[in-house]
């Protein structure tokens, strides 16, 4: 034990950082990133009023299990909303976890004003079971009741119950016999169910019902299951269904990518998954769930890009707009550069649009208000249009592009312009992901502070994408034309064993959006 405390001292910040980077590489997230992040996004006063003010009714069920950093991005939620909370102190299953329900609820009181107090009924339990229960709360934490409970519980049914009955037996082979026998004396085609506290004690009586039975003839022999027995999630064949979905999902998942190469490629196993995963592949960019995937196999992953810079076809293109929802927000600036093979700007393109609808918060982000976009704003459908035929044939380039491209396209359908034109699309956000993955962070701010790109980005859209232009001349010089030959060699080396896997994903992607 000693040991070990003394190896997790000495490399624990080593193996955390391993275990986020590898997260981060298939775009994954834990348990806890799922709060911290949170936390982390509603210190944008736009994200959080958007949150806030989406929903007017909160319910927080089983809040006895809530940590300090749970109840900090609950408490950003309360403002101006109605809150419920359920939970029962004597419940809580995660204070090794952080949870500290007795501290909270009594922070919750102070906090919430005005605050009505709904929890002394029990409608769950008649008045026996609830008594019992609850009567054996008060003996062995009598101060501890007396200090949560303004007013003692109570049960609401009706119904008094049958007598609970306490039994105890010497081993655990008698009190299988009792159980096994108790049952036996009830209807056989009574409907009964045996609580247990862990798994361990549930194979116990599992082994004693199949022993007694034995002693039976087979008509009185009591027919049963553990509830858990035939563990459908964990069974093969619906791990390998569900690696297909979770892949289809997430193209950077390379946990799913591996089970499916493993079960169902011929010719991979741990020691080319572990060739394709190696610094040497991914020092030329190449990541694992790139042989899943059909353009790999149709052209050189970059040619591309180099050739549209050549050929002067390439535009770096951002847009501000109302909100981060791609599907309802509204686009008020788009901003795009065609730039040559040095970064030098060829033809610039920028527009505001009057979306017609308030910009809210979103102003605190990007400065433009309602009045200045009703002055300078255009009408919606003519600057879409307008940038439909100025991306036409463009190899379009952004940081985190998915995004503007997504509401882009759906506000082009909103008008009933059509689709995007685009020949390509590549991220600069998934660029330096590939060829600079232990920087601390990737957004463009940080970029730019790191990089010798000389342009500082603003969240005007118009100096976000000089920055992008500018983090893009550097990478492809740095690092994607010089890793050109590398990333060839290896793609040749592996691909021929992909090619049907990667066919057989195109073909579920195509029917996935169907």
């Amino acid at each position: 034990l000693y040991s070990e405390l003394h190896d997790f001292l000495n490399h624990g910040h080593e193996w955390i950082a391993a275990y986020d980077e590898s997260l981060a590489s298939v775009h994954g997230l834990d348990f806890t990133d799922l709060i911290c992040g949170v936390h982390r996004l509603f210190q944008d006063p736009v994200v959080r009023e958007r949150w806030r003010n989406r929903y007017s009714y909160i319910s927080v069920d089983e809040m006895q299990d809530t940590g300090v950093l749970e109840y900090k991005v609950l408490e950003m939620l309360w403002e101006g909303n109605h809150v419920l909370l359920c939970g029962d102190y004597f419940q809580t299953i995660y204070e090794w976890r952080g949870s500290d329900p007795f501290r909270l609820l009594k922070q919750f009181d102070a906090d919430f004003k005005p605050l009505k107090i709904i929890f002394y009924e029990n409608y769950r339990s008649n008045w026996t079971l609830f008594t019992m229960a609850f009567k054996t709360l008060q003996n062995m934490f009598p101060d501890l009741v007396g200090s949560i409970y303004t007013e003692l519980p109570r049960a609401n049914s009706e119904s008094k119950g049958k007598p609970v009955l306490i039994k105890g037996c010497k081993n655990s082979y008698l009190e299988g016999r009792y159980i096994y026998e108790s049952i036996c004396a009830l209807p056989k085609d009574a409907n009964i169910g045996v609580l247990v506290r862990d798994n361990k004690k549930a194979q116990q009586l599992s082994d004693s019902f199949e022993r007694l039975n034995g002693e039976r003839p087979e008509e009185e022999r009591r027919h049963f299951m553990i509830i858990d027995e035939f563990k459908f999630f964990r069974r093969q064949e619906i791990k390998d269904v569900m690696a297909y979905f979770k892949l289809l999902m997430n193209p950077n998942d390379s946990v799913s990518a591996k089970r499916i190469i493993k079960r169902y490629v011929a010719g991979i196993g741990d020691a080319r998954i572990a060739a394709i995963e190696s610094p040497e592949t991914r020092q030329v960019g190449l990541k694992l769930t790139d042989f899943m995937d059909m353009p790999i196999f149709e052209a050189e992953p970059y040619a591309k890009l180099v050739s549209g810079l050549e050929q002067h076809e390439v535009v770096v293109y951002d847009v501000e707009s109302t909100g981060t929802d791609t599907a309802q927000d509204h686009i008020i600036q788009i901003a795009a550069i065609r730039i040559d093979e040095h970064g030098q700007v060829l033809e610039p393109f920028e527009r505001f649009i009057n979306p017609g609808v308030p910009v809210g918060q979103s102003e605190e982000v990007h400065g433009f208000s309602d009045a200045y976009l009703q002055e300078h704003g255009e009408e919606p459908a003519i600057v879409l249009q307008a940038f439909k035929e100025f991306s036409k044939n463009a190899i379009i380039v952004g940081h985190n592009v998915n995004y503007d491209v997504t509401i882009f396209t759906n506000e082009l359908a909103r008008h009933n312009l059509g689709n995007p034109e685009f020949k390509a699309i590549y991220d600069t956000l998934d660029i330096y992901r590939r060829f600079y993955p232990n920087l601390p962070n990737h957004k463009l701010g940080f970029l730019a502070s790191k990089f010798p790109i000389h342009h500082e980005p603003t969240h005007n859209a118009m100096d976000d994408i000089l920055a992008t232009a500018q983090l893009l001349i550097y990478a492809v010089k740095e690092k994607i034309v010089p890793t050109t030959t590398g990333r060839m060699v290896a793609i040749n080396k592996y691909k021929a064993a992909f090619t049907d896997i990667a066919s057989q994903m195109a073909t579920l992607r195509r029917k996935a959006y169907t």
